[in-house]
């Protein structure tokens, strides 16, 4: 006999975020900003490092590009924020444990 049903979808990395938050909240949240802001600077200074504007109006440039580049890295942030919370999380509840001793 075959399953009439097919198989569940897997749910989509902005859903899977969702859960993420849901779950452990306050961590999740400041996880996903830390990677955030690391990869917004991260694609300025790279941006930074192989151009250097001379106007005000390449400088805006400069944040234009590392915003485009900030963009297009938002699925592998999303991924490391999937991966990396539970590790802060337990990492977090470790340190807790330890001070407590």
């Amino acid at each position: 006999m075959t399953n009439p049903l097919p198989p569940p979808a897997k749910p989509s990395l902005k859903q899977r975020l969702g859960q993420l938050f849901a779950t452990y909240g306050q961590v999740a949240i400041y996880t996903y900003v830390v990677l955030a802001v690391l990869s917004f600077a991260g694609a300025y200074l790279a941006i930074r490092l192989g151009w250097q504007p001379r106007s005000i109006a390449g400088q805006g440039a400069s944040l234009g590009a590392a915003y485009v580049l900030y963009k297009v890295g938002m699925p592998v942030r999303i991924a490391a924020a999937l991966l990396l919370t539970p590790v802060v999380a337990r990492c977090l509840v470790w340190l807790r444990g330890a001070r407590s001793r």
